[in-house]
């Protein structure tokens, strides 16, 4: 493949080291993703990037006019993101992760409180049974550590006097951790089973989603598979020769093999 003609899709997450030009038919209407797409260019080899202005843009015509200036403070010029910290959805989903920062607060605590000659008899919390312990002896002051632990990692109160940032509906937050808390305890007090908390994450029984290991986690995992049907063939059969496809998604997957044939040159294979 010599040219790929794309939207902005290609830039985003698309790592292919052997891009070594690129032409923007106008420029993007976001800076960020104009320095996200134009960095695709020059990874393994010197690259350029080529503007083809829109004459009737004046924001066109003006970055030709301007354009060291314009490309010396290029990242002054990216908008700050729209980050709603009070969003609903991603509180739910950090949850776990408080409260497994919540268990290891509370051990390391427990370690350091310990004299030296006894710190390797320190409670451990990372194991189920001590938090079912705790929870199933005082389930009052199980929620109340662990919902007052969560509200003051998340800022509900704000900083200084003012409370900055903190929400200004305060009411529906504090219900949602009180439930979340309230859930957790009570699958606590309900487990009949040794192990790490960590393992219990992954059990098909735990309330609410693992701690995220990395901002990807909070995209929905989605399956790419082959199509043995090609609806607009233009031979007589309508199914997909397997070996093509084979080849194909070996070729994209390492971009490199039998997808053209300079890709020898660089290795040396070929003559």
């Amino acid at each position: 493949m010599r040219n790929i003609v794309a939207t902005s899709a290609i830039s985003h997450g698309v790592d292919v080291d052997r891009f070594n030009s690129m032409f923007f038919a106008g420029l993007p209407s976001d800076i960020a993703e104009y320095i996200q797409a134009s960095s695709r260019v020059g990874r393994t080899h010197v690259g350029f990037v080529f503007l083809l202005p829109t004459p009737q843009s004046r924001r066109d015509r003006y970055v030709v006019e301007t354009h060291d200036i314009f490309h010396r403070f290029l990242e002054r010029m990216i908008a700050p993101p729209a980050v709603e910290r009070w969003a609903e959805n991603a509180i739910r989903r950090v949850f776990a992760s408080f409260i497994q920062t919540w268990a290891m607060t509370k051990e390391a605590l427990e370690f350091v409180r310990q004299p030296d000659n006894v710190k390797d008899a320190a409670r451990q919390y990372d194991f189920v049974q001590r938090l079912r312990s705790d929870a199933r002896r005082d389930p009052i002051a199980f929620l109340d550590e662990l919902g007052g632990f969560i509200r003051r990692s998340t800022g509900f109160d704000g900083r200084g006097r003012d409370h900055v940032g903190s929400p200004v509906y305060a009411e529906p937050y504090r219900i949602l951790v009180d439930q979340s808390a309230d859930q957790f305890s009570r699958a606590m007090q309900a487990q009949a089973t040794e192990g790490r908390l960590r393992d219990y994450w992954n059990d098909q029984t735990a309330v609410l989603r693992k701690p995220m290991t990395s901002l990807r986690d909070v995209d929905e995992v989605g399956l790419i598979v082959g199509s043995t049907h090609d609806p607009v063939a233009r031979t007589r059969s309508t199914r997909v020769d397997l070996g093509a496809l084979a080849r194909v998604m070996r070729s994209i997957r390492s971009q490199r093999g039998a997808g053209a044939e300079t890709d020898g040159e660089r290795d040396g294979d070929n003559p």
